[in-house]
Parts: structure tokens; C-alpha cells; sequence
């Protein structure tokens, strides 16, 4: 039978209360262990190797040194855990020969293939970024603000609302319009497939507005031939998108823009 503390709370209550808040203060390792996966390509040189790679090998095609091989066994093993990667033990050739581990890819990891459709190794690029992570540092603080000015945390953090950052910061822009249209596809895809037919039958022009550099109207626009796809975003970030047939930036497009008066 279970002890009972003063409170009248059972003993096995509190230690499984203490493992869920471990867990919950650990996870940010598992963020971070992915984002340093995603940072020296393991999903990519696991795929291109074509079977399960060793960790000296994986080491070697990743230029990870000796000195920090050790921590390259730890990533895998938080990579396995949390299932971006399979952890294998391999056969041994010999009696002599040590049995050691192999890695490879899960149906998981193959979403993080670099060019692949529905990479969305950019949205966790994003979202990990130490610029978008901070502000959730200031939470406390900006709960208890009395500041009159419609503030959030990033402009509390930056001094600045994110788009405004982003204008300012090339990496940043490159990174955010990267992340959007990196799951635009997919979305897109799974929409032509349950509900597209009926959604966009009988139109004749159809505007993205806050679409970014136009990841999921672009797809659109291979699917439904017969409307003008349009994309409204700020100029920093149509800046440079190369339009179609039927799939263009509202700024540059040659039918009339829905939203300017004339």
C-alpha cells in the first residue's frame, strides 16, 4: 500500500508528479538535440548513405573530430528516444569483432530531408531559432507588464514586432518565408485531395493573403490550372518570387489587383 505524506498525498503520486516535471524541463533537450541534428545533416547523410551507417562512419561523413565523437553518441541515443532515428544493434563479422550500434532513417527523420517534399527541416530551423526562443524567456514579464502599448513578448525581447525584425534582418526574413512555405505544400495537398474540387470550383482569381513567398498558392496553382493565384505579403517578402503562368505576386501580377482601388 502506498504511503500517505501529511498532506494527505500518496508517495507514488508525488514521484510520478517529479517525472512529469523532469520531463517537462528536459524536453527543451529534445528541441534542441533535433535542431543540432537538422545543423549537421544527419537526416541527409543517413539517407544518402543507403543503409545503416555506424557512428564512426556517420562521424567521418559528418567531420565530427574525435574529441567530440562522445557526443555524437549521446545526440543519437536522445535522436532514438524521441524517434528521428533507429537504433540498431549491428552483427558481428567475428568472435573478435565488438558488437556495436547502427543508425538510420524513420518514417519521422524522412520529413526532414533537405529539398525533399514536406521538408519542414525549415520550420523547426525557425522555430528553434534563439531570435523566436527568447521572447518566451520574457513570459513571466510581460504577463505582470502594465504597459499600456499592445506589446508581446518579441517586441518586449527585440523592441520590435517580428515582421519588423524580419525587415530589417535578411537571415531572419530568408528564414521565416523559408519556413512558411515549407509546409504549404503539403497543406495544399491534403486539401486538393479531402475538399479541393469543391473549395475552388468555379473561381476565376484566388489571393494568399500573408502567404509568403507563395509555398502553398504556387502548389495551387499546378493544381487548378484555371485560376490566377496571387500572393499579398510585404514587399521585403515577395522581393525576388518568380511567378508562373497563372500563379504571381500581386505587385507584378497583370490582372488587376483585388486590393487597390481604381
Amino acid at each position: 500500500m502506498d504511503s500517505v505524506d501529511n498532506g494527505g498525498t500518496r508517495e507514488s503520486e508525488i514521484v510520478q508528479g517529479h517525472v512529469h516535471l523532469w520531463t517537462h524541463a528536459f524536453n527543451s533537450i529534445y528541441s534542441m538535440s533535433l535542431k543540432c541534428a537538422i545543423e549537421l545533416g544527419i537526416p541527409d547523410a543517413l539517407h544518402h548513405h543507403g543503409h545503416p551507417m555506424t557512428l564512426p562512419v556517420l562521424a567521418a561523413v559528418l567531420s565530427v573530430p574525435a574529441s567530440t565523437a562522445a557526443f555524437l553518441t549521446r545526440l543519437m541515443a536522445v535522436l532514438a528516444q524521441t524517434g528521428f532515428v533507429c537504433q540498431r544493434k549491428s552483427a558481428a563479422k567475428n568472435d573478435q569483432e565488438q558488437l556495436g550500434l547502427t543508425y538510420s532513417l524513420t518514417p519521422i527523420s524522412r520529413a526532414l530531408r533537405k529539398g525533399e517534399p514536406g521538408d519542414l527541416s525549415p520550420m523547426v530551423s525557425f522555430l528553434l531559432d534563439p531570435i523566436i526562443q527568447g521572447p518566451l524567456h520574457c513570459l513571466g514579464e510581460w504577463v505582470k507588464s502594465e504597459s499600456l502599448s499592445p506589446r508581446t513578448p518579441f517586441v518586449m525581447k527585440h523592441g520590435m514586432s517580428l515582421w519588423d525584425y524580419t525587415a530589417q534582418d535578411e537571415g531572419l526574413n530568408r528564414s521565416v518565408n523559408e519556413a512558411m512555405a515549407s509546409d504549404g505544400p503539403v497543406i495544399m495537398r491534403l486539401m486538393v485531395e479531402k475538399r479541393g474540387r469543391q473549395l475552388f470550383q468555379g473561381l476565376r482569381t484566388a489571393v494568399d493573403i500573408g502567404g509568403g513567398t507563395g509555398g502553398l498558392a504556387r502548389e495551387a496553382a499546378e493544381a487548378f490550372l484555371q485560376v490566377e493565384w496571387m500572393v499579398l505579403d510585404l514587399p521585403h517578402v515577395e522581393a525576388g518570387l518568380e511567378g508562373t503562368r497563372n500563379f504571381e505576386a500581386c505587385e507584378k501580377s497583370q490582372t488587376r489587383n483585388p486590393f487597390v482601388k481604381t
